[in-house]
């Protein structure tokens, strides 16, 4: 059996929206994935109940969102996963489901810089690679406090903050990879997509039409919420 690349996008998904598809594209171009997995949480461990829908409603979501692109494709394992959702734990699973394939996790600049806050970080960078991209508001430079990535360049990571540099890629260690990759900032956050659909503002330039539609239908986000 062929060892396929596949990208792994996790995230609330509080909705899903243009800009994680516009990342996981990129990625997967840049990087030749096979296919990438939008991964909603189930429980989240860092974000109140109240800002976030439930699971099976956001993964529906999801589903819409990626049906039209063929190597796309929504993972229910943390939303059916009793308790919180950890990435260490997901990963454990994913390698059991798909064996002998390679991941490729894409996460943010702003989350990759707590790294060392989650549960299990060094096995988690033994298990798979990761593609950071940019989040505004949180550079390339600022990398969690883990000794096994001292010897990341600086000089590089500046780089790219100040956008002479598209990409720098780190073999750590573990025989694992780190890509830093500068793509397109998300232009909106799912956080200002709610708060727009719940002051009947227009957010079709931010949503694909199916996950629109079902909003509109379900009347999700259109009752005052409080947000992180």
């Amino acid at each position: 059996m062929k060892q396929a690349k596949i990208g792994l996008l996790g995230g609330t998904f509080n909705p899903i929206h243009l800009g994680h598809l516009q990342i996981a594209q990129a990625v997967a171009n840049r990087l030749q994935l096979d296919q990438v997995l939008f991964i909603p949480t189930g429980k989240t461990v860092h974000k109140k109940a109240l800002d976030v829908l439930g699971g099976v409603e956001r993964l529906r979501m999801v589903r819409l969102a990626v049906a039209q692109y063929p190597y796309f494709k929504a993972c229910d394992i943390e939303v059916k996963r009793p308790g919180p959702s950890y990435t260490y734990d997901t990963l454990v699973a994913l390698r059991q489901r798909y064996p002998g394939h390679q991941f490729f996790f894409i996460i943010g600049t702003d989350a990759f810089s707590h790294l060392s806050q989650w549960k299990k970080p060094k096995p988690l960078l033994e298990m798979t690679s990761f593609v950071i991209v940019p989040r505004m508001g949180h550079p390339f430079a600022h990398l969690p406090d883990l000794k096994i990535l001292n010897g990341i360049n600086k000089t590089r990571l500046m780089e790219l903050d100040q956008k002479e540099r598209t990409r720098y890629t780190f073999a750590t260690p573990m025989g694992t990879r780190l890509y830093f990759i500068r793509t397109a900032e998300k232009p909106i956050a799912a956080r200002e997509i709610r708060q727009r659909i719940n002051e009947k503002k227009s957010v079709a330039a931010h949503l694909p039409p199916p996950v629109l539609f079902y909003i509109m239908k379900k009347g999700l986000y259109q009752v005052e919420r409080r947000h992180s």
